[in-house]
This record gives structure tokens, sequence and C-alpha cells, in this order.
């Protein structure tokens, strides 16, 4: 319903879901090192264009991947899974399916879906994609 204008999710604040349809299948995108969620603009924009009722989630953790030494922006991997474990577990708390959840990362993100993926407590994921060339 909100194809332009990006809301802020705030873990456990219900009223910060906006547009949010727990009935719809739910995407969370993930980029990767020295990147943000504009750099994966093409693979929101084409879920949104698919004409599916479809949830996009873009996950934004740039501060954390900006860094030029990739040792250090792999430090953030694990804090950034579990916070997005615990997005997860709040939108599957609003009603939610994990069933209905693909997360999707690229690069370091991939690393963070899966930790995610593992960490959440709602439910089997129903998929998770990683890779270094989305």
């Amino acid at each position: 319903n909100n194809p332009v204008i990006p809301s802020v999710i705030t873990v456990n604040d219900a009223s910060s879901l906006g547009n949010f349809d727990s009935s719809h299948e739910t995407k969370i995108v993930v980029h990767g090192w020295q990147s943000s969620p504009l750099t994966l603009e093409e693979i929101r924009s084409a879920y949104i264009l698919s004409g599916e009722a479809v949830n996009v989630i873009m996950m934004d953790w740039s501060t954390g991947a900006s860094n030029l030494v990739y040792e250090v922006c792999v430090g953030y991997v694990v804090p950034a899974g579990e916070y997005l474990a615990t997005l997860i577990n709040f939108l599957a708390s609003q009603g939610m399916k994990t069933a209905n959840l693909h997360i999707v990362g690229h690069s370091l993100g991939a690393h963070i879906a899966g930790v995610a993926g593992n960490r959440q407590t709602s439910g089997t994921v129903g998929k998770v994609t990683g890779g270094d060339s989305l």
C-alpha cells in the first residue's frame, strides 16, 4: 500500500508498522559490505511491481557496513543478525507467519540473514537466500 514512501519500523512499537499487513508474504532485504538499502533498490522495486501482495522491509545497517576494513564490518554481522531476529520475533507477535517470510541477503548481508533466521524464535523461516551477486 505504500510503495514509495518508506516507514521506519521500531521493534516493539506496533504503531510504527504503518501499512505492514501480517497476512501478506514478507521479504526482508539486507544489503552488504560498503553499501546501503539504496544499493538493492532494484530488488525492492521488483517485489513491489510483481503485483503480489507483499511486505518489503529493507534493513539498514550501513553504519556498520561502511568501514573500508572488511574485518571491522564482519564484527557487526552477529549483532545485526540478532537485532534482525528481534525484529522478526516482533513481527511474528503482530501476526506475521514465519513460514511466509523470505530473508534475502547480499554479501555480508547474507550472513546477517543467516544469523537472523537461526536466532529468531518464532518458528521456521520460509526461505533464506544469500548471495554475492544478486
